[in-house]
């Protein structure tokens, strides 16, 4: 029989050594054009205190920022550099910068993370200007594409207003699929409703666009699979294409049990800003995803691997079957591979009738300021199962769900961890948990646990 053990709020004296690198991802959309001051941020996470040094094209900017503050833009608590682009512009004119960020912990391992390319644009030089306006009901495709004459596809008026322009799309209907522009675009191409036209009254159908770099605000997106639609509402080009869908909806006209329908597709490297999914198999696959609303899902309502996944809601995830084999969070990876890059922070949610989340093979991530709801059927629990290296859980609340820090007989993936802390956490039943002192790579202090099973 397992011993068990009744905690209230476990706290160690000493802490072990962490000395794996600081989690951290850019919080900021790349490819850009932006004017006066650009406040870029970083969200980075250690065990340690963290200082993120910046970088404009290779040069240090500035003193190592040693706290996070509120960044305006994304009402996100993150490392912020002031990227001066106005000023830049005055003297060097429009013209293309790379940001750089240096995360580190004195004396411990340090992190850069990938180059960050920004358009300074304060004089608008960079892109095109072009203005065109789209009418599915009412235009022309010979139109000269203007407010009285409008073009009537979408495809039509992405490439009359050319790289960067931007789009206007009056009432109707309009379908994503085919809607060319190649794939060189160096700029973000705005396509939003008209002035003055409500985006109810806007529909943009399921479909592979087949162009990069499309900047979508402000509009509502469908799929419907009894009508012999993509089940993916805006399909990519195996990782070759990217899109940025800004305060945008995504919705299954059908309902989330029906078929397999998921906002986006086939690797395609997405940014979601705002918004919501509603009646979807799943949440949107995107590298970075920000004060999204998840709402009446199947499984995996947010992404589970190489992403940034910030001040987002979760409500109502219902599997169609067995809820023993569906996640709300899960990063697998098999051996030798490993899964991660993972960042979680200030996620609320509530309805999870599921797994909360199952790990294997998870390394480099963050959980942090993130609260679980569930509503948990019998015989269901999350797990953390083979080598995990270099995770944290800050500020983590789950006490109505067992997590299994996965342990068996014959010793096949057994939860071997190394620089894993769970820190001022709220936890139910915490079971397999043979040390927690952080002798063994496991560290969990400064936490409320109801019952830890060794």
């Amino acid at each position: 029989m397992r011993k068990t053990l009744l905690v209230g709020v476990l706290s160690l004296m000493v802490s072990p050594l962490f000395a794996a690198r600081p989690v951290a991802a850019w919080d900021v959309v790349p490819h850009q054009r932006v004017d006066g001051t650009f406040t870029a941020g970083v969200v980075a996470f250690h065990d340690k205190a963290v200082k993120v040094e910046f970088t404009i094209n290779g040069r240090k900017f500035g003193k190592p920022v040693d706290a996070p503050t509120l960044n305006p833009r994304t009402g996100v608590e993150e490392f912020v550099l002031s990227f001066p682009a106005g000023k830049l512009c005055e003297k060097l004119g429009d013209r293309e910068y790379t940001l750089g960020a240096k995360v580190f912990v004195e004396g411990d391992k340090s992190y850069e993370l990938p180059a960050l390319t920004i358009y300074a644009n304060a004089k608008g030089t960079l892109g095109s200007k072009r203005i065109i306006w789209a009418d599915s009901e009412n235009g022309n495709e010979f139109a000269a594409g203007d407010q009285t004459s409008p073009v009537k596809t979408l495809a039509r008026a992405i490439k009359m207003a050319g790289d960067g322009g931007t789009v206007y799309l009056k009432s109707g209907t309009y379908n994503l699929r085919s809607l060319g522009g190649g794939f060189d675009r160096k700029y973000w191409t705005l396509i939003t409703p008209a002035p003055g036209v409500e985006r109810s009254s806007i529909k943009l159908m399921s479909g592979r666009p087949g162009t990069d770099k499309l900047h979508l605000k402000n509009l509502n997106l469908y799929c419907n699979i009894d009508a012999e639609e993509y089940g993916s509402i805006f399909m990519g080009e195996g990782g070759k294409t990217s899109a940025w869908f800004d305060n945008c909806n995504f919705t299954n006209l059908k309902g989330r049990h029906t078929g397999e329908a998921y906002p986006v597709g086939n690797k395609l490297v997405a940014y979601v800003t705002g918004g919501a999914t509603y009646e979807m198999t799943t949440g949107p696959a995107a590298v970075i995803m920000r004060a999204h609303t998840v709402k009446s899902v199947a499984k995996n309502p947010v992404p589970g691997s190489s992403s940034l996944i910030v001040n987002c809601t979760i409500d109502d995830v219902k599997p169609l079957d067995s809820a023993s084999s569906v996640e709300a969070l899960t990063s697998i990876a098999q051996y030798p591979d490993w899964s991660g890059d993972l960042i979680v922070y200030g996620l609320k949610s509530s309805g999870i009738a599921c797994r909360v989340f199952s790990f294997r093979r998870l390394k480099d991530s963050a959980f942090v300021n993130v609260s679980f709801d569930v509503v948990t059927p019998e015989g269901v629990y999350s797990s953390i199962a083979d080598e995990t290296e270099n995770v944290l859980f800050e500020n983590f609340s789950l006490p109505g769900q067992e997590i299994k820090l996965a342990l068996s007989e014959n010793g096949r993936g057994d939860f071997k961890p190394t620089d894993v802390v769970m820190k001022k956490c709220e936890l139910g039943v915490v079971s397999g948990c043979k040390t927690s002192d952080g002798s063994k790579g496991f560290d969990l202090r400064d936490s409320k646990v109801k019952l830890i099973k060794k």
